[in-house]
């Protein structure tokens, strides 16, 4: 049977993979520490408990498609309160705020279109944008910078005739970076002035750990046809099960066009949104607690991540979510011959930025930091290599890297992708080929003052070598 390519072209999510695997520890009585999810452990206020008990309605009946109005006032009045002013004809009820992502990239989107996303970002960020047949253009940023990507310079290389939105989250998952409202205005400006829209996920935005106020796009004048910002109870109110989210715009025009998608799903869950609006009646003092708890669980880790050598860690500003690198600064492992590899679970998913992705049977990768670095993957592994340009290629075998330093000045790259029988490889869409047996590799060497390149193609025991020396 054949199915879409764009949900092909989709990853299973890398955390929720682990769940079997955490399942199965679980039942043999093995303590767990959950770093896969953000799933938080916060008691959930009792405010929507007794809303659910409370519900007397004989008929649990479809809710309006653009929600309950009680649901929809309390986000109106949550927002009248940061100075954030809206009305109930700007606010769209969602089942969660992954549905209010799918609806606003789903009216903005179109195929061939692009949106600029700082990276790394959310996982399920790629999802929801290559259903649209759109693409991410990332933003890289590194955490020796703190995650910072509002520089215009970095964001506008990035813009060109298919760019329609710049997505972020604020504060950031899962780099904790916040926006200050220096960086907000500036993000918004290059928005209004290249005409795109500039979507704001801040569903973490009551958790901040450095006192300041986290400033919403919505405060903001003068971007109402630019401004979207997407919302949730799940990590304010601590409520993820509850599935309730939203879709804020000021733009009519978009959110007559999500509404299409509203009424085509008819609402969400009727009883979860009353429960929901109740959650916004808890005073302050929830949120000065929950804060401090997180802001305590912060300190603790970034204090122990101090003890570790040669990790590289930016402190979280907000959310609760750390990115930790492991060693690379040589500095760190002077003269020390440590080795750390990863073992590769079967049946895991691994998403190594938007463009690439592996999905693995049996395999593992590792670095040795005494001068080789290796990656490396077993046989039986199926690496999925999303289309990039004209290159598409779906590959089963055997992907290796390796790096090495030698006597006589020697440097020396090998990659190397093992091909099995029967893999089409797709160059362009008149050029493709069949394989049978062999590999495809690349070599870069740097030895005794040559440099060569070369590009490598077996097929059938049949070598083909294309190489290039430059002599110094």
């Amino acid at each position: 049977m054949k199915f879409s390519s764009k949900i092909e072209k989709c990853g299973l999510s890398p955390m929720r993979k682990f769940a079997p695997y955490a399942n199965e520890a679980a039942k043999k009585g093995k303590k767990l520490y959950h770093l896969n999810i953000g799933q938080p452990d916060i008691a959930t206020p009792a405010a929507y408990f007794e809303a659910v008990k409370n519900f007397s309605q004989p008929v649990l009946a479809y809710a309006p498609s653009d929600g309950v109005p009680e649901m929809i006032d309390a986000v109106v009045n949550y927002y009248g309160k940061i100075d954030a002013p809206i009305t109930n004809k700007q606010v769209l009820i969602t089942t969660g705020g992954s549905e209010a992502l799918q609806i606003a990239l789903s009216c903005i989107l179109d195929e061939g279109d692009e949106i600029i996303i700082p990276e790394p970002f959310y996982p399920n960020y790629s999802t929801f944008v290559t259903l649209t047949g759109a693409t991410i253009r990332p933003i890289t940023t590194t955490p020796e910078e703190n995650y910072k990507f509002a520089i215009r310079e970095r964001v506008e290389a990035c813009i060109n005739e298919h760019t329609r939105a710049i997505l972020f989250t604020n504060p950031g998952n899962p780099t904790g970076t916040i926006l200050t409202e220096e960086e907000l205005r500036l993000m918004a400006d290059i928005a209004k002035e290249h005409n795109l829209f500039i979507i704001g996920d801040e569903v973490y935005r009551e958790f901040v750990y450095g006192g300041e106020k986290l400033m919403s796009l919505l405060q903001l004048e003068g971007y109402e046809d630019n401004v979207v910002v997407i919302d949730s109870v799940s990590k304010r109110f601590s409520a993820c099960g509850a599935r309730i989210g939203c879709v804020i715009t000021r733009n009519s025009d978009l959110y007559n066009n999500a509404m299409k998608w509203c009424q085509g799903r008819l609402c969400a869950s009727t009883i979860d949104q009353v429960a929901s609006a109740a959650l916004y009646t808890v005073g302050p003092e929830y949120f000065d607690a929950v804060r401090k708890e997180y802001k305590a669980r912060r300190d603790t880790l970034v204090e122990g991540l101090k003890k570790i050598p040669g990790v590289i860690y930016s402190e979280p500003k907000g959310a609760f979510y750390v990115i930790v690198g492991i060693g690379s600064s040589k500095a760190d492992y002077d003269g020390a011959e440590t080795v750390i590899a990863y073992k590769l679970k079967p049946e895991i998913g691994y998403n190594l930025n938007e463009k690439w992705a592996i999905g693995v049977e049996f395999g593992w990768m590792g670095a040795n930091k005494g001068g080789d670095k290796a990656f490396e993957i077993n046989p039986y592994a199926r690496y999925n290599f999303f289309e990039t340009g004209i290159l598409k290629l779906f590959v089963d075998g055997s992907l290796g890297y390796g790096h090495e330093y030698g006597g006589n000045n020697v440097d020396h790259d090998i990659f190397s992708i093992g091909l099995k029988p029967g893999m089409e490889i797709k160059l362009a869409d008149h050029l493709s080929f069949e394989t049978h047996v062999g590999f495809l590799g690349y070599q870069h060497d740097k030895y005794e003052g040559a440099k060569v390149n070369s590009f490598g193609l077996d097929l059938d025991g049949t070598n083909i070598i294309f190489g290039l020396c430059y002599e110094f």
